[in-house]
């Protein structure tokens, strides 16, 4: 790997990812345009100091593309004079060449699988043989490149594809399908994740429901457990605050205080309490 960063070309290389990052290097090196040739020698003379500026700019640039380089790839650059030609050698020496190769790249462009890849990966994927076959000579139209988005799709986009083939021709386009495809997976990936999800059991709907009815009766909102302490504090409350839970000690009868009794004041064991307000102990 090369001081930047950039793995070194060698005969595994794919070469348009090398030489796309290489020409950064050269562009941030403010050499890139001496290597493509829209920079030439002035025409000052050897020793001007233009000239001289032009010579060291131009063995940078000679720099740059060898230390880029792998040592396998060096006798094809060996004896060449600029940068210039030696960028050109070495596109020509990586280019896919021959019908059969030709044939090979474009078949796979039309077979390959999505797999477990994320939608993000399998549209890079896709465009990054795409321009593998636009480096080697091919023409790929933008039909194309959809034909090869969608193929290579699982069975569970068929109703996607059903409904891209109810849209007239003339409206598809590439960025249209690649925005559907990722929005199709965000929809099925949420929905993966609510099947997954902690299911809504009765039980929680009658818990919601118990919550519910404590809220709209103004008493303090608890914990409803069986037998537990919470359920006595409750219903103690719910007894308390029940008008028709008091005894009357004066009459025997339910629904009112003793102070408040219609009947005379009777003289027996009780009168005594008869000015004491208690609750009855009806339980539930």
């Amino acid at each position: 790997m090369a001081k930047s960063g950039i793995d070194k070309l060698d005969d595994s290389s794919h070469y348009p990812d090398w030489a796309i990052q290489v020409e950064a290097v050269l562009e941030e090196k403010e050499v890139w345009d001496i290597v493509s040739g829209d920079e030439v020698a002035p025409a000052t003379g050897p020793n001007s100091n233009s000239f001289k500026a032009f010579v060291k700019r131009a063995r940078l640039a000679k720099a740059q593309i060898i230390l880029h380089l792998a040592p396998s790839q060096l006798p094809h650059i060996r004896n060449l004079a600029t940068a210039k030609e030696m960028w050109d050698t070495l596109a020509q020496v990586h280019k896919a060449r021959g019908f059969g190769t030709l044939i090979a790249m474009r078949h796979k462009f039309f077979s390959m699988f999505k797999g477990d890849a994320t939608m993000q990966q399998w549209i890079a994927y896709v465009r990054d043989h795409s321009q593998r076959l636009e480096d080697a000579g091919l023409t790929i139209q933008p039909i194309d490149l959809i034909i090869a988005l969608t193929t290579g799709l699982g069975e569970e986009y068929t109703p996607l594809i059903i409904s891209l083939d109810s849209t007239p021709f003339n409206e598809l386009s590439v960025e249209k399908v690649i925005a559907r495809l990722l929005n199709e997976e965000l929809r099925q990936t949420s929905n993966q994740d609510w099947a997954t999800s902690t299911p809504f059991t009765p039980t929680a709907l009658l818990s919601r429901h118990v919550k519910k009815a404590w809220t709209n009766s103004k008493l303090p909102l608890k914990t409803v457990h069986k037998g537990s302490a919470d359920t006595q504090s409750i219903s103690s409350e719910s007894h308390h605050s029940n008008k028709h839970g008091f005894t009357c000690y004066n009459c025997g009868g339910k629904g009112h205080r003793s102070r408040g009794c219609p009947s005379p004041k009777q003289r027996h064991e009780r009168a005594n309490l008869a000015d004491v307000d208690v609750v009855s102990d009806t339980s539930y």
